[in-house]
C-alpha cells in the first residue's frame, strides 16, 4: 500500500498539489459510457507497462513527464523523504511535529500535511511515544554510568529502530543527527 487508509482516503483522496497548476499532466477523460474495451485501448497511453517497456508509454518518457509536473508531494521513487522532513518534539503536549528540514521545503511539507494529514493528532502522539523510547535507549547507549554490555545492546536496538521497515525509522534517523542534550 502506498499510504495508510487514513492518509489516502480521509486526506489525499484525489487531490494532487503542484507548484504550478499549468504544468499538470492531462489524462484521458473516462466517461460513464467508456467501455472496458475502450479502457484497454487507452491504457497504454496513460501509463507504463510494468513488465514490458516496449508496450505502452516508455518508462523514461513517463518519468520525465512526472518530474516536469513539479508536484508538491514527495515522490518516493524520485525523492528521498528524509531530505525534506525534520522533526520537532513538543514535550508539553507530548507530540512530535513534522517540520521542513529547510525553509525552501515549507510548501512541500504544507502540501503533505494537507493531503496526508502528516501532523494529525494520533500521529503526533504516536511519534512522541517512539521518540521517548528512542531517547531513553540512546541515553543508556551514551551513558558512562551504564555497564558496557547494556550500552552495546542499546546501540543495537537503535540500529533496529533505524532499519528501513521499522516504524518511524526516518524520524529516528533524523534524531540520530541531533545531540542528545538537545532532545531532552
Amino acid at each position: 500500500m502506498a499510504s495508510c487508509g487514513a492518509c489516502n482516503q480521509e486526506y489525499k483522496k484525489d487531490f494532487f498539489e503542484l507548484q504550478d497548476n499549468s504544468r499538470r499532466l492531462n489524462g484521458m477523460e473516462v466517461l460513464s459510457t467508456t467501455t472496458d474495451e475502450d479502457l484497454v485501448k487507452i491504457a497504454p497511453f496513460l501509463t507504463v507497462d510494468p513488465v514490458d517497456d516496449n508496450s505502452g508509454k516508455k518508462l523514461k518518457d513517463f518519468e520525465k513527464e512526472i518530474k516536469q509536473e513539479n508536484a508538491l508531494l514527495i515522490n518516493p521513487y524520485f525523492d528521498d523523504p528524509e531530505q525534506y522532513f525534520a522533526y520537532k518534539p513538543i514535550h508539553g503536549t507530548e507530540e512530535v511535529l513534522i517540520v521542513p528540514r529547510k525553509p525552501k521545503f515549507s510548501p512541500i511539507i504544507k502540501a503533505c500535511e494537507d493531503l496526508f494529514g502528516l501532523n494529525r493528532k494520533e500521529l503526533l502522539h504516536q511519534r512522541y511515544q517512539w521518540y521517548t523510547v528512542y531517547v531513553t535507549i540512546r541515553g543508556a547507549a551514551e551513558s558512562k554510568d551504564v555497564p558496557a554490555a547494556i550500552r552495546t545492546r542499546s546501540r543495537t536496538k537503535i540500529d533496529e529502530l533505524k532499519a528501513p521497515k521499522s516504524p518511524y525509522a526516518g524520524m529516528i534517523r533524523y534524531f540520530e543527527t541531533i545531540d542528545l542534550s538537545e532532545l531532552l
